[in-house]
């Protein structure tokens, strides 16, 4: 069998999202304000609802805009590191591919990059996973 052309994919995709969207606005019950498990640093236009991953430098939130649109937003904490330096690293590197995702379809697209003294935070669009099909837990 022939592996399903780009639009099956990225129908797949869009419902896999929107299903997970779904299910985490009726597990928060649609309420406002912040998660008393976020992060304390503010992404402005955009509300934490969930926290989807973590790693060794940071976090991934579902986050929802003014607009009521979601996107992802990976926060990374200077505490996360022993010293100035990687952070740095992290942060000038967020910076240098911030005009590069948007030139690739490949990429996800950084849609704003920001910094306070304790971390900083990029918001990208979110990304399909067409092999496990966007789940949120």
């Amino acid at each position: 069998m022939p592996p399903p052309d780009d639009s099956t994919r990225s129908d797949t995709a869009q419902t896999a999202i929107r299903q997970a969207i779904e299910e985490v606005t009726r597990r928060e019950g649609g309420t406002e304000g912040i998660r008393d498990d976020a992060p304390l640093i503010v992404i402005p236009d955009h509300q934490l609802v969930v926290c989807v991953g973590r790693g060794s430098y940071g976090q991934v939130w579902l986050a929802r805009n003014v607009m009521g649109t979601y996107r992802a937003v990976k926060i990374v904490e200077r505490a996360s590191f022993q010293n100035a330096r990687p952070f740095e690293r992290e942060f000038n590197g967020i910076l240098k591919f911030e005009p590069l995702s948007r030139a690739h379809p490949g990429l996800v697209d950084i849609l704003q990059v920001g910094r306070t003294e304790h971390a900083f935070y990029y918001v990208m669009e979110l990304a399909d996973d067409v092999g496990t099909g966007q789940q949120v837990d």
